[in-house]
């Protein structure tokens, strides 16, 4: 009987090929865990700071023609960096399926993934001169520290 142990993770199963080559691997089950609160609050408070400095700047709506609020602001960064995801609906009535294209939902990311949502997020901000704060102490400052990136 192999001591090799197989997870399947959706579609992180990829990032198993490779170790698995070698042998038995330790798991950080940290890895698989949703994004956390922290990180949801640090996105809901950039939102709102690009928002008000859209503002700011006289830009009160999208060009879609949404105002300019941290909620919409929310969408469109999801939209704009998460992407968007095919879903079936049905109609209850007549059985009839569509397939709408969803934005994906920030909740269902793993860790690691909020973390390039949110780089992706600064990285965005930082080359339209936009500024978001990161709280000293944070996850994200903690993140932004092991990879070298703080100060």
């Amino acid at each position: 009987m192999s001591d090799r142990v197989v997870i399947y993770a959706a579609d992180q199963l990829s990032i198993f090929e490779e170790p698995l080559k070698n042998g038995p691997i330790k798991i950080d089950w940290s890895y698989f865990k949703r994004r956390s609160n922290p990180q949801n609050s640090l996105f809901h408070m950039w939102c709102s700071e690009l928002a008000k400095q859209f503002k700011a700047a006289g830009e009160d709506c999208f060009p879609s023609g949404d105002a300019m609020t941290a909620g919409n602001m929310k969408e469109h960064l999801k939209h704009t960096f998460l992407g968007s995801k095919p879903v079936q609906k049905v109609d209850v009535q007549t059985g009839e399926i569509t397939i709408l294209h969803e934005t994906r939902q920030s909740s269902k990311l793993a860790k690691p993934e909020m973390l390039h949502f949110l780089d992706q997020v600064r990285e965005w901000a930082i080359n339209a001169k936009l500024k978001v704060t990161i709280p000293f102490g944070s996850d994200y400052y903690e993140y932004l520290q092991d990879t070298g990136e703080a100060g």
